[in-house]
């Protein structure tokens, strides 16, 4: 497959088409709000469930692995909301 780099492109879509390369077009708002909304799940859910494996490595009975997973998904709650605010 071809990959055109920046300052060169294809002479035509068809030479696209024949050498394999992608033809890549930007991003709707729809498109980068699902995948940012997705993004943003996703930090929250690692930042929880790693605070659930610490707590259970470290031999929590199961309360304290409830309680280490709940304060988890407030923070990744939180340090979204930082995140996004940031970058704004």
């Amino acid at each position: 497959m071809r990959r055109w780099y920046a300052g060169e492109s294809p002479k035509s879509t068809s030479d696209a088409q024949k050498s394999g390369a992608m033809m890549v077009t930007p991003m709707s708002r729809e498109d980068r709000s699902s995948a940012m909304s997705r993004l943003k799940i996703a930090i929250v859910l690692l930042v929880g469930v790693s605070g659930g494996l610490i707590a259970f490595q470290s031999g929590a009975d199961t309360v304290g692995m409830l309680a280490a997973t709940v304060s988890g998904l407030l923070l990744g709650v939180l340090l979204t909301w930082y995140l996004t605010w940031i970058t704004r």
